[in-house]
């Protein structure tokens, strides 16, 4: 099976536990990627923190290149196309490359 059938499938499966995933709720864009990494033992990691007044801030850790462009890729079949599907605008720019 090759990589991009089971991104397919994981994506598929994964929409189907957490309900919808679009553009405009990309809290649910988030969970799929939290569930990605720990789908494919990723070192990548999201670590939450309390921003200003309470709410909560999700800041990405990414380990990798290619780590990164399979997320992208999750990102990308999750919404449908690529305009929104870059971790800058997942992650409303809190995105920390450690390669």
């Amino acid at each position: 099976m090759s990589s991009i059938q089971s991104f397919i499938k994981f994506v598929e499966r994964s929409k189907t536990e957490i309900g919808a995933v679009d553009s405009e709720n990309m809290d649910s864009v988030r969970m799929l990627i939290r569930m990605a990494i720990e789908t494919y033992n990723m070192k990548t990691k999201v670590v939450e923190e309390k921003g200003n007044e309470c709410q909560r801030v999700e800041t990405l850790y990414l380990a990798s290149i290619s780590e990164e462009n399979m997320l992208m890729r999750i990102a990308e079949l999750a919404l449908g196309s690529s305009d929104n599907a870059r971790m800058e605008i997942v992650f409303s720019s809190n995105v920390v490359r450690s390669y």
